[in-house]
């Protein structure tokens, strides 16, 4: 995959995959380490508490600092400049030690550290990512189990002052407060469009705390390959969903691409090149067929059925994962869903009982409880978000969307095998 390290810019290179031929002329060049830049000869050693301790305070002057990387299996001259290759034994195992001693020892945890390994003779050169972070100000422990918050200064790394600290939370703060009203923001549009449709629909936005680092656009193909993802992110089988990706056109829009469905129902999924996604669908009004009425609420347009709630709710979670992971969002994800109407009219969801294994009937309407206004529900996760963690973030928006309808319980949303 393309990227832009400290090593392309230094070198006046632009966006690539990192290989050998950059970590070379990296070193025949000199580069120093810089704010976003630091060589290290060796990967901590495993055994070692004091090298864990070393290896948070790193990270955490990263975070702190706008994001950078580390790149182990680089030597160093005496002036902070690379100097020659010296390979580091490199396998899945270690970039879980890393990830968790990321996690494990920076407060609060330092989370999107990534790895672009290089393989070389006798082993591998890593540059290990660690990104910005909306959580900073990050601590990490020095002496004796005390926290202090360190800090790039250059290529140097620093403590942070007491004055800096209150800085750094007050910019934490403020970035939460922007975060939010961001999504806030793409929620009300996007149920605002919803609307138009007279129908009761699903509403679903997702929005990274860090922007992707692709930059503004994103193209047409990657946009193809992001939709064309979801059935496999799915929890429900992939059958059961409310956006069918066939030969439907994408087309573009402000800074993102559109897809819309028209059947059997109406959909429109968006993916924005800062890594958000958001999904709307009627939830009403599949089928205007009496001999479905035992299925379906039929001539009912503000009435939908329980699973078509899951189904939707699967398939936003699902569009916000391979949005993030596409575009290489390194950051955490927020979600954000509920059921709108166009105007004052109740909206009802109705529940269902199973006949036979595939086979359902809906339950009376007596049973349902009408919602003028559902609230919006919200989750986070990671961007690496694996097929566990989708379903805990599914299963608990769903919930909370079906519960606010009297629903108790899930009847497609089921835990991963």
């Amino acid at each position: 995959m393309d990227i832009l390290t400290p090593l392309h810019r230094a070198l006046g290179r632009e966006a690539a995959p990192l290989d050998l031929s950059i970590l070379r002329e990296a070193i025949d060049s000199s580069i120093a380490e810089a704010a976003d830049l630091d060589w290290k000869k060796e990967l901590p050693h495993a055994k070692s508490d004091d090298a864990g301790d070393e290896f948070a305070k790193d990270v955490a002057a990263m975070a702190n600092s706008g994001g950078g990387w580390i790149v182990y299996g680089v030597g160093e001259d005496g002036h902070s400049r690379a100097s020659d290759i010296c390979p580091v034994r490199w396998d899945s195992s270690e970039s879980k030690r890393l990830r968790a001693l990321a996690y494990g020892r920076v407060y609060p945890p330092a989370v999107g550290v990534d790895f672009e390994v290089v393989e070389v003779e006798g082993g591998a050169v890593v540059a290990m990512r660690v990104p910005d972070s909306a959580e900073a100000p990050h601590f990490a422990r020095y002496r004796q189990n005390a926290l202090r918050a360190p800090q790039r200064n250059g290529p140097e790394t620093v403590f942070m002052s007491e004055r800096e600290i209150e800085r750094a939370y007050a910019a934490r703060f403020a970035r939460r407060r922007a975060w939010h009203d961001d999504m806030q923001d793409l929620f009300g549009a996007t149920a605002r469009a919803s609307a138009r449709s007279r129908l009761i629909c699903g509403v679903l936005v997702a929005r990274p705390a860090e922007p992707s680092p692709r930059g503004v656009r994103i193209d047409k193909s990657l946009a193809q390959t992001i939709f064309s993802a979801i059935s496999g992110r799915k929890i429900c089988a992939p059958q059961l969903t409310t956006i069918h990706h066939g030969n439907e056109p994408v087309r573009p829009g402000l800074r993102s691409w559109v897809l819309r469905l028209a059947s059997p129902q109406g959909a429109r999924a968006v993916v924005h090149a800062d890594g958000s996604a958001s999904l709307s669908v009627d939830l009403g009004g599949w089928s205007e067929e009496s001999e479905t009425s035992h299925v379906w609420p039929v001539g009912q347009p503000f009435h939908t059925i329980a699973r078509a709630v899951e189904w939707f709710v699967d398939d936003g979670v699902a569009l916000a994962s391979a949005t993030v992971e596409t575009l290489g969002v390194n950051s955490p994800v927020r979600v954000m869903a509920s059921i709108v109407g166009p105007g004052e009219e109740a909206l009802v969801i109705r529940d269902e009982h199973a006949l036979f294994r595939d086979e359902w009937r809906l339950a009376d309407e007596s049973q349902s409880r009408p919602v003028t206004e559902f609230e919006a529900v919200a989750a986070s996760m990671t961007a690496q978000a694996d097929q566990a963690e989708r379903y805990d973030v599914a299963r608990e928006l769903a919930l909370d969307l079906l519960n606010q309808a009297g629903i108790e319980g899930l009847k497609s949303i089921r835990a991963p095998r």
